[in-house]
Formats: C-alpha cells, sequence, structure tokens
C-alpha cells in the first residue's frame, strides 16, 4: 500500500512540474497589421528554440520581406549572438516558399529571455483578414524546443483594428471636449 501511495505522489508531482513548466514558457507568434511577424516569449522562464516554420495554406508569405535570423546573423551577427545566445549562430533558411518559412539550426538554438522579442520583419502579404486565417487554420506555425526536442503548434495573437464606429466615437468625443473648454474659457473673466 505505502507503495502505491508513493508512486501515486511521485506521478502528481511530474505532472504538477509539466504544467508549471508549460505555463511559464510561452512562444507566441504576433502579427501585426502592416504584415509584421515578432517571435515573443510571454512566459516566465527562457525557451530555446532550434527551429521555427511560418506556414500559409494561401500562400500569403513573403521570403524577401522575411527577416531571417540567418538574414540578421549576415547584418549583424554580434547583436544576434548578444541577444539570442550563440546557439543562434548556426541558424538557416530551409524550404522556404510563399506557403512556409522555416529555418532551423544543429546547434543548441537560440534562446528568448521572459518577455523577450524577436522581429522577422514583415514577411507576410495583407490581402486577407490575418483573424479570419488564424481562426480557420489556414496561417499557422510551429517551433522545437532545442532541450526537448519536441514540436509544437503554438498561439498565434493578431494586433486588434479598431472598428470605424470606434474610430468615429473617439473624435466626437474628442469635439465635444475641445467644444466644453472652449466654453469655459470664453466664459472666465
Amino acid at each position: 500500500m505505502i507503495k502505491s501511495t508513493h508512486h501515486h505522489f511521485i506521478f502528481a508531482a511530474l505532472v504538477t512540474l509539466v504544467a508549471v513548466s508549460q505555463a511559464q514558457a510561452e512562444l507566441v507568434l504576433e502579427l501585426g497589421n502592416d504584415g509584421s511577424a515578432t517571435l515573443r516569449n510571454r512566459g516566465m522562464l527562457d525557451i530555446d528554440f532550434d527551429a521555427y516554420s511560418i506556414k500559409c495554406a494561401d500562400g500569403c508569405l513573403s521570403v524577401t520581406s522575411w527577416n531571417s535570423i540567418e538574414d540578421q546573423l549576415a547584418s549583424d551577427s554580434a547583436r544576434v549572438v548578444n541577444e539570442y545566445g550563440v546557439g543562434a549562430l548556426g541558424f538557416s533558411e530551409f524550404n522556404s516558399t510563399p506557403n512556409q518559412l522555416s529555418e532551423f539550426t544543429v546547434s543548441s538554438g537560440a534562446i528568448l529571455e521572459p518577455n523577450e522579442s524577436l522581429s522577422l520583419g514583415t514577411p507576410i502579404l495583407l490581402a486577407m483578414n490575418l483573424s479570419e486565417a488564424v481562426a480557420n487554420g489556414t496561417f499557422s506555425w510551429d517551433w522545437s524546443s532545442a532541450t526537448s526536442g519536441l514540436t509544437m503548434n503554438a498561439p498565434i495573437t493578431v494586433a486588434a483594428v479598431p472598428e470605424p464606429s470606434a474610430c468615429s466615437a473617439c473624435v466626437i468625443c474628442m469635439a465635444i471636449i475641445a467644444t466644453q473648454r472652449r466654453c469655459k474659457r470664453t466664459r472666465s473673466p
């Protein structure tokens, strides 16, 4: 009976450890309304990665506007190593088309610290609604961990576009405030 309880305790501890690790390590692809793409560590722990792929079934990716880690190494390798570690030195583009942008390294991989980001330029052609493309699976991405060797489908966030009605409401509010201030100034002696 003691042996069984001991095994349950170890299993529960491992499950808790995995859940805490997953909650604290979150690598996200952020998409901007200008076609920009940024990898961001939203977790509380360092994240290492040795490969990533951004995919668009509709061919919405631009190889020429993509600022890959390989491109960044060519222009300023000292900065890349300083920001993402020596493991970033080996990154190379592979199999990059309008449907997929990919990079990998055979080294230990790049490291993103908590709240750190890595800009990938503006590789997205804006001929589609990005929120809809993410929701229906047309647009996706995955990455692999240099430490665990696991490949993960990861979250994508899309910058919010203000509704036209929200913009016009904001303009109306500003006009009301300006009018009230003007009225107060004309009443003062």
